[in-house]
């Protein structure tokens, strides 16, 4: 295995003062004026998807959100490496002879 995909969402709040939020509730992600879903291969340092929907604003609000689920990504790989890591001793230790 070369890399994983990890995936962020975002919110876009409506409101006079919009702002993006990273890995919405329920509630926030039903009341936005955009969503958006960035997926990275963090070891390879690539974009494997990206999906935006609703009324985001001008560009700079889209490439805004973009390097915020790319920071997103990049702050949750560790997590997942380190969760892999325990299932994987996990089940070498609890394999049958």
């Amino acid at each position: 295995m070369y890399d994983l995909v990890v995936g962020c969402g975002l919110s876009r709040a409506p409101g006079p003062a919009p702002i993006w939020l990273l890995d919405p509730t329920l509630l926030e992600e039903e009341r936005a004026a955009a969503s958006l879903t960035v997926a990275l291969m963090p070891v390879l340092n690539q974009v494997a998807g990206l999906l935006g929907s609703g009324e985001g604003g001008p560009t700079e609000s889209w490439a805004e959100a973009v390097r915020l689920g790319l920071e997103g990504c990049q702050r949750l790989y560790p997590v997942l490496q380190q969760c892999l890591v325990r299932a994987a001793r996990r089940r070498g230790t609890a394999a049958p002879p």
